[in-house]
């Protein structure tokens, strides 16, 4: 008779396990530090928009590096508060665990240990934890926050320059990237990219420094401005191409549009900017 084993750890199971003990003992671990991380990069990303001098904040021009990071740290997140909900559901708890708050989402996992071991998308889970995980702490590493992420590779490849560099070469396959193309790239994906109005807003700014959360907000209440997108939650999410578009908008002088766009980048759209 075939035993079956934990596809984490390898190790035998016991009847009704889908993960080992082990596996969710490591997990408990793996998220252990989680609220700092995530203090770390949310510092990263606030400390590249805050102006030099004085202290106060700015609307300052921003790079695209500094709106990839705070893209994928967004993205990584809701995967993380996904599962912890999820955990939560599966474990007959009613509690609400709200948005970006680390700590919570931290404690459900070792909460709800035990359920864990007996949860059908337990293996699917920790896989998809572990990975955001790690993905955060990578990009919270000295040398990921000090390089310049303009785009994907067409072999899958993150491309990393040097801040300066008029080019950057794939580390995986060798093909060398225009930086300014790629990065102009990267921005028009970004412009079409559902988001919480918040961080539309926010992406709008990049390239339009006229963009106002306040007149936003007034098309929305007037019917100018529709969602692009309605989640499985229930968010409302909006482009901020659409934002841009809505307005008729000034692009700020040096972003420029066109040039290869990433292969994974999310549905990206041309928009009229005025």
């Amino acid at each position: 008779m075939s035993i079956e084993t934990c596809p984490v750890t390898g190790v035998p199971l016991s009847p009704g396990e889908t993960v080992s003990r082990a596996a969710v003992n490591r997990l408990v671990v793996l998220v252990s530090d989680l609220p700092s991380l995530m203090r770390d990069l949310q510092y990263a990303v606030a400390g590249l928009k805050r102006g030099s001098g004085g202290g106060g904040w700015i609307p300052a021009a921003r790079e695209p590096v500094n709106l990839q990071l705070m893209l994928d740290v967004d993205e990584m997140g809701d995967t993380l508060h996904m599962w912890a909900a999820s955990l939560e559901e599966h474990a007959g708890s009613h509690r609400w665990v709200h948005r970006r708050d680390w700590d919570a989402v931290r404690g459900v996992f070792s909460l709800h240990a035990n359920a864990v071991r007996r949860w059908e998308e337990a293996p699917q889970m920790i896989d998809e934890v572990t990975y955001a995980v790690h993905r955060l702490e990578r990009l919270a590493s000295p040398g990921a926050r000090a390089a310049v992420f303009v785009g994907s590779c067409e072999c899958g490849w993150e491309l990393l320059a040097r801040p300066g560099a008029p080019e950057v070469e794939c580390g995986q396959c060798g093909a060398v990237w225009d930086v300014e193309a790629s990065r102009a790239a990267l921005v028009e994906a970004a412009l079409g990219r559902p988001l919480p109005l918040p961080r539309a807003v926010e992406v709008a700014r990049i390239v339009s420094p006229d963009v106002r959360y306040s007149t936003v907000r007034s098309w929305i209440s007037r019917g100018r401005l529709t969602p692009a997108f309605v989640d499985d939650r229930g968010r409302r999410l909006y482009r901020a191409g659409d934002i841009i578009a809505r307005g008729g908008l000034r692009v700020r002088r040096g972003v420029s549009f066109g040039g290869r766009v990433p292969v994974d980048a999310p549905g990206v759209q041309h928009y009229a900017l005025a």
